[in-house]
């Protein structure tokens, strides 16, 4: 069904829409699943950047990943085609996108150490990092249903970088993120997490100077 006529246009308070993301190209056509299990940052950046650093250092408007920019960007809706419509509004992409990874990151901004569950969908593949720590994994063929991954987190008092990928290998392409419990809780996807070493100083302003 098209499920943009299904639910709200606008998401409710505890869903995360406010990211900075960048896409990039599959290692294969019509293998999401290969995409998915592939650290396709590392690749882009010759091995210099991998998705755990991001995860772990969490990144700046405009820092680069091969030809791809971090960009600030926010969902509209919690239909099954949302990610398609974010990389085609901020991403510079058009139509129908296939075979492509998408990457977002943002902050949960914690006023108190805290168990609780983050709540995914997605179309297609999906991988989950907090904290530096990857934290989910489902390397499945899938339409976009609301809460279908259920992962227990732990929150630090404070900025904790959450990173999410989705791997689309044909049709709709979506995402949904919530916290169960956000009471309190804000999301930030422009404060840098923590203060990166010395080495991912380097590597990031490399990467930005086109080295």
């Amino acid at each position: 069904p098209d499920m943009s006529k299904i639910y709200e246009p606008e998401p409710p308070i505890d869903y995360i829409s406010d990211f900075l993301a960048i896409a990039l190209p599959n290692p294969s056509a019509g293998d999401a699943v290969e995409a998915c299990n592939t650290d396709l940052i590392a690749e882009a950046t010759g091995g210099a950047l991998t998705e755990v650093d991001v995860a772990t250092y969490g990144v700046d408007r405009g820092d680069r990943v091969g030809d791809a920019v971090w960009t600030e960007g926010s969902f509209k809706n919690l239909g099954g085609d949302n990610v398609n419509d974010f990389v085609t509004e901020y991403l510079g992409f058009s139509g129908d996108v296939n075979d492509t990874t998408a990457y977002f990151f943002t902050n949960i901004l914690s006023p108190d150490e805290r168990d609780t569950q983050l709540l995914v969908g997605s179309d297609d593949c999906v991988v989950v990092w907090l904290n530096g720590e990857e934290v989910w994994r489902n390397p499945a063929l899938r339409g976009l249903t609301l809460d279908e991954d259920v992962i227990d987190i732990h929150l630090k008092k404070g900025s904790n970088p959450l990173l999410i990928k989705v791997s689309e290998q044909g049709g709709d392409w979506g995402l949904s993120v919530r916290i169960k419990d956000a009471e309190g809780l804000e999301f930030d996807s422009t404060v840098t997490p923590v203060s990166p070493k010395d080495k991912l100083i380097t590597i990031w302003g490399e990467i930005k100077g086109g080295k």
